[in-house]
């Protein structure tokens, strides 16, 4: 029986259902939500090995993906509880920090959980140093109030205005590989995934991008240029893109925001959105 690590470049319907019902045994373990970018696992390049998993008797007990962001690298990792403190965590970390740097990853996040008293004598052992934090908030049709009509026009992104929203990704979150436009294009080729450019009056003043492979709906890269800012665009521009996805027959929400960042959660609370859990990023050194 299989046992031991196994570094894989994409996950097949097996590989999935393990990986889940891992994800719940250490979820109720520990009552916290395991960050799993399910959208990038089900749509894996093959081009580096992202999924680092460990058997023991052909029985997955410890899992950890390795996302990437352009640039930037993200891990995290779950592993049964019977099956911790035996050096596995330790094993598939560093498997997945190899790889990192044989990609030359620019950064390299470890995602940890408060709540994890586990995850915590971790942290602390690999002495790490803290990053910044999220909260994961999620809505659903039955939280979310009735949003008004939006005078924004939500413009789907293709090769004739990628550029544009290569332009404000970058205005908003600095260049990254992750947001060239022929890394954008790439990104729309799947079925799954969806920017749009918020038009007001013909003029583009923000872009927000969507995932949403089944009922839910994950938002991301929300954002207003400078010069519209503060003038209540970001609501209206959520709750456009809300008003749309209900519309369609989405019925669950999530996105992730900075702890810190009090308006951007002003925001999303005033649309439905709640806290759910947070998660802590901590560094990890790439250079060997």
């Amino acid at each position: 029986m299989l046992t031991g690590l196994v570094k894989k470049r994409g996950l097949d319907s097996e590989d999935t259902a393990q990986i889940k019902a891992l994800q719940e045994i250490c979820n109720r373990a520990e009552n916290i939500r395991i960050k799993f970018n399910w959208s990038m696992m089900r749509e894996r390049s093959g081009a580096y090995d992202s999924d680092f998993c460990w058997y023991e008797n052909g029985e997955l007990v410890g899992y950890a993906p390795l996302d990437a962001f352009g640039g930037p690298y993200e891990v995290t990792a779950a592993i049964l509880p019977d099956y911790r403190r035996r050096g596995i965590f330790q094993a598939l970390f560093t498997a997945a920090r190899q790889e990192a740097q044989k990609q030359q990853a620019t950064e390299l996040l470890l995602v940890h959980y408060p709540a994890s008293p586990d995850g915590a004598a971790v942290v602390r052992q690999l002495a790490l140093p803290y990053k910044s934090s999220e909260y994961r908030m999620e809505a659903t049709i039955e939280t979310i109030p009735t949003l008004p009509e939006s005078d924004l026009i939500l413009e789907p992104i293709d090769a004739t205005n990628v550029a544009t929203l290569a332009s404000l990704l970058a205005i908003s979150f600095g260049d990254s590989g992750w947001n060239t436009p022929a890394s954008l294009l790439q990104e729309l080729e799947r079925p799954d995934k969806r920017y749009f450019l918020a038009k007001w009056d013909d003029m583009v003043i923000g872009q927000i991008g969507v995932i949403a492979p089944d009922q839910n709906v994950y938002i991301q890269a929300v954002g207003i240029a400078p010069e519209w800012r503060r003038r209540g665009f970001g609501r209206r521009l959520l709750a456009a893109t809300v008003r749309k996805m209900l519309a369609e027959g989405r019925t669950h929400f999530a996105l992730d925001v900075a702890t810190d960042n009090r308006q951007a959660l002003t925001l999303y609370q005033s649309c439905g959105f709640e806290e759910v859990t947070a998660y802590d990023y901590y560094t990890v050194p790439l250079s060997t």
